[in-house]
């Protein structure tokens, strides 16, 4: 199966040779508070969650086009890898916040004896209902994040010894 890798910063897509070798870590966000009760308990305090950090690396033959992408205002990331939702139905609700462009669309999948079986859905906004499959313990969908971020940290480096150009993008949702 294949499925597009690319990402959109600020408007600005990114060429695939300046992201052959790409790579994007998510780390999901939280204000918790944990803390011992007398009794050994664990109290779990969380005042919001839902919010996204990311990091995007990689290296291509050219450089990226990070010089037009704005480090002190929110803008727009059209995230490259896609991220899974796990339900024990057939019923799940995709975040609202996904790319909906050509090769981005959500994919579905039943799991069948560990392995992964492609299966239609039908989505009204964000509610998706898969098709059942026989003998499906749960039921999975991928999804590519699309969300308004600040870019907290952006690097470059160049190797000519290599023919290389490494990069790091660091960005968290607002």
């Amino acid at each position: 199966m294949t499925v597009a890798q690319n990402f959109i910063i600020g408007g600005i897509e990114q060429p695939i040779a300046a992201i052959a070798g790409f790579s994007q870590d998510y780390v999901d966000l939280d204000a918790s508070n944990t803390e011992r009760m007398a009794d050994g308990s664990l109290d779990v305090a969380t005042y919001w969650s839902g919010k996204l950090r990311t990091e995007l690396s990689g290296d291509g033959w050219v450089p990226p086009v990070f010089s037009g992408i704005a480090t002190d205002a929110p803008l727009v990331l059209a995230c490259g890898i896609a991220r899974a939702i796990w339900s024990g139905s057939t019923a799940i609700t995709l975040p609202a916040a996904r790319r909906t462009d050509s090769g981005h669309t959500p994919l579905a999948f039943a799991l069948v004896d560990g392995n992964l079986v492609a299966t239609d859905y039908t989505l009204t906004v964000n509610a998706a209902t898969l098709t059942a499959v026989t003998g499906a313990s749960a039921y999975v969908m991928w999804y590519w994040p699309q969300i308004t971020a600040v870019v907290l940290d952006v690097s470059h480096t160049g190797d000519t010894a290599a023919g290389l150009h490494r990069w790091r993008l660091v960005a968290e949702e607002v």
